[in-house]
C-alpha cells in the first residue's frame, strides 16, 4: 500500500486535471474516419484521484459501402469491395453482347482514394457496318454482305406538270447504301443527277421547264453499296420529237413508243398530245384537236389499221361497237409502232422507259400480208435500216425478215430495203443509206415466225 501524503485517506494515482490517451488500433488509422484513441482523465470520485475513461477507443471496423462514413479508417468512404466488378450498357438491349457491342466494365480498386470503381473496359455501341469484313459492327448478329442489284423496271411518267421516276426494289434487296440517278441529253452523256435513300423508289422533277431546252432526257438508276455500284437500270425517257407540218402533204408520222409506258390506249396518247381529256366519254367526244387528229396502230393479227380520229365534229374509233356510252378504242401494245397525223408544227413529248426483257414474238400468217409495225428503243445501237434487218436475220443474208420500210416525214415517202430472192440481193430505195432516226417506227414484213430482241447501247 502506498503512502497517503495529503491525509485524505487514499493513495492518489494522479493529479487533479491530468489526462492520458492511448490507441491500440493499426498504425495510421488513429483519428481517421471513425477511429479515435481513448481518453482518461484524473478525477476524485470518492476514492482518491484516479484515471477514469471519458472517451472510448474506436478501432477500424468493416466498411459500410457508400454511406458517407469511413468505418475502416482509411480516409475514404469506400464505394465497393476490392476486386468487385460491375457492367453497364447504354445501347438497345437487343444489341448488348452482340457483335462488337459490349458493356462498360468497372472494377473496384484502391488507387489512393479508397475503394472506387474505375473503368477497366470501355463500352462499345453499334456503329455503321463495314460490309464483308467478318465483323458485326452494327450488332445485329451477322456481318452484312454488300447488297446491291440491278434495277430493271424503271418507268418515267408525266403527271400534271411533273415528271416522275419510279422503280421497284431489285431482287437482291435494298442496296446497302443508296440509289444513284443518272440523267443526260443522250444515252452516252449520262451524269450523276442525285441520290435516293434505300427504301425509297421514286424521284420527282417538279415542273417541265427543263423540256424547253429542246433536248430529250435519258435516265438510269443504279443501286450502290459503299464504293461498289450495280449495272445500270433499263433506260428511261423524256423523249422530244420535233414534228413539222407540211400544208400540201398528208403529214403522217410513224412513231416509236417506249416499251414501258403509261399510255394504255390510243386515246390516252391523243389526249396528252392535244392537252384534252375524256375523249372516249360523251363529255369529251366533241373536244376538237389542236395538234394531232389521228392515231393508228397496225393490228398484225388482222393485218388492218385500227384508228382513233377526229371526224370533223367528234372523235371516232374504228373498233367502237357503239353499244355503250363510252367509246371503245384500240389498246397500246408494247413493241408496236403507231402512226399519227398532225395539224401543225409541234414538239411531241413521250414519257416511258425501255424494257430490257422485251422480245418481239411475231407470228407468220400464211394467208396474210405479214406486215408488222415495230417500235425501236430510243437508245438503240442501230445506225441504218440494214442494222435492224441484220439483227433480225442474224446477218446480211435474209432470214425471216424480207423487207423493212421507213416513212420519211419530210418527203412523205417510203424508204425501204426489200430482198429479191431471184436476184439474191436487196433492193434499196433510195440507194443511199437510210438512217435510223430515234423515235421513228418501222414496218417489217416476215416470211416465218420471228423472235428478236432489239439491241440497245
Amino acid at each position: 500500500m502506498g503512502v497517503d501524503e495529503n491525509c485524505d485517506g487514499f493513495d492518489d494515482y494522479c493529479l487533479d486535471g491530468d489526462h492520458r490517451e492511448g490507441y491500440s488500433g493499426e498504425a495510421g488509422t488513429r483519428d481517421v474516419g471513425i477511429c479515435q484513441g481513448y481518453l482518461e482523465e484524473c478525477w476524485d470520485r470518492g476514492e482518491g484521484f484516479q484515471y477514469y475513461r471519458t472517451r472510448e477507443e474506436i478501432r477500424p471496423e468493416d466498411e459500410v459501402l457508400n454511406d458517407e462514413i469511413d468505418q475502416n479508417c482509411d480516409g475514404y468512404d469506400d464505394q465497393c469491395i476490392g476486386g468487385e466488378e460491375r457492367g453497364s450498357y447504354s445501347g438497345l438491349g437487343v444489341t448488348r453482347g452482340i457483335g462488337i457491342c459490349q458493356d462498360k466494365i468497372e472494377t473496384c480498386e484502391d488507387r489512393g482514394e479508397g475503394m472506387l470503381f474505375y473503368e477497366t473496359r470501355p463500352e462499345r455501341l453499334p456503329v455503321d457496318e463495314v460490309l464483308e469484313d467478318g465483323i458485326d459492327q452494327n450488332c445485329d448478329g451477322h456481318d452484312e454482305l454488300c447488297v446491291m442489284g440491278q434495277v430493271r423496271d424503271l418507268l418515267i411518267r408525266k403527271i400534271a406538270s411533273n415528271v416522275g421516276l419510279s422503280w421497284t426494289m431489285p431482287p437482291e434487296g435494298e442496296p446497302s447504301s443508296y440509289y444513284q440517278i443518272y440523267s443526260g441529253t443522250s444515252p452516252d452523256s449520262l451524269r450523276r443527277l442525285t441520290t435516293v435513300v434505300a427504301g425509297s423508289h421514286s424521284y420527282w422533277i417538279s415542273g417541265l421547264a427543263f423540256i424547253g431546252t429542246g433536248s430529250s432526257f435519258y435516265y438510269q438508276v443504279t443501286s450502290v453499296c459503299m464504293d461498289e455500284e450495280s449495272e445500270p437500270s433499263n433506260m428511261g425517257y423524256v423523249f422530244r420529237q420535233s414534228l413539222t407540218y407540211y400544208p400540201d402533204d398528208s403529214n403522217r408520222h410513224w412513231i416509236s413508243l417506249p416499251y414501258r409506258t403509261g399510255y394504255a390506249t390510243l386515246a390516252d396518247l391523243l389526249e396528252e398530245i392535244n392537252g384534252i381529256s375524256d375523249i372516249t366519254k360523251e363529255a369529251g367526244r366533241l373536244r376538237a384537236p389542236a395538234l394531232c387528229d389521228l392515231v393508228a396502230r397496225y393490228n398484225a393479227a388482222t393485218q388492218a389499221y385500227e384508228n382513233v380520229f377526229w371526224g370533223g365534229t367528234a372523235w371516232l374509233s374504228e373498233v367502237d361497237n357503239y353499244d355503250t356510252h363510252e367509246m371503245e378504242v384500240p389498246l397500246v401494245v408494247a413493241g408496236e409502232g403507231i402512226e399519227i397525223n398532225i395539224l401543225t408544227d409541234f414538239n411531241l413529248m413521250l414519257f416511258g422507259a425501255n424494257d430490257p426483257d422485251f422480245t418481239f414474238d411475231l407470228t407468220y400468217h400464211a394467208d396474210g400480208g405479214n406486215r408488222n409495225f415495230i417500235s425501236i428503243p430510243y437508245d438503240s445501237s442501230y445506225v441504218n435500216l440494214m442494222d435492224i434487218v441484220n439483227d433480225i436475220n442474224d446477218g446480211p443474208v435474209p432470214g425471216t425478215c424480207e423487207k423493212i420500210t421507213r416513212w420519211n416525214p419530210t418527203s412523205q415517202l417510203y424508204e425501204s430495203r426489200t430482198w429479191f430472192f431471184d436476184l439474191y440481193e436487196w433492193l434499196r430505195i433510195p440507194e443511199e443509206d437510210v438512217s435510223v432516226v430515234p423515235g421513228e417506227a418501222f414496218e417489217i414484213i416476215i416470211n416465218a415466225d420471228t423472235v428478236f430482241r432489239p439491241v440497245v447501247r
